[in-house]
């Protein structure tokens, strides 16, 4: 499921529906964390940085990315 809701994310990223795409990897984060899946966490936790960079640019992603630990 995680992965399914991951790759979702990736879409609306895609997309440009970043909204959309934080809201699937959140949802990925929270079973990831539930599941210890430590791979799968960072690479959701990557993405949403990369969202996070397109939204705010550099520095303010930095500050999310570090939020989401």
């Amino acid at each position: 499921m995680a992965t399914t809701l991951h790759q979702l994310g990736n879409v609306f990223f895609n997309q440009a529906e970043h909204e959309m795409s934080i809201s699937c990897y959140e949802r990925a984060i929270a079973i990831e964390r539930e599941m210890n899946d430590v791979q799968g966490l960072a690479s959701s936790l990557l993405q949403v940085a990369h969202v996070a960079e397109e939204d705010l640019g550099v520095g303010e992603a930095e500050v999310v990315h570090h939020a989401q630990h």
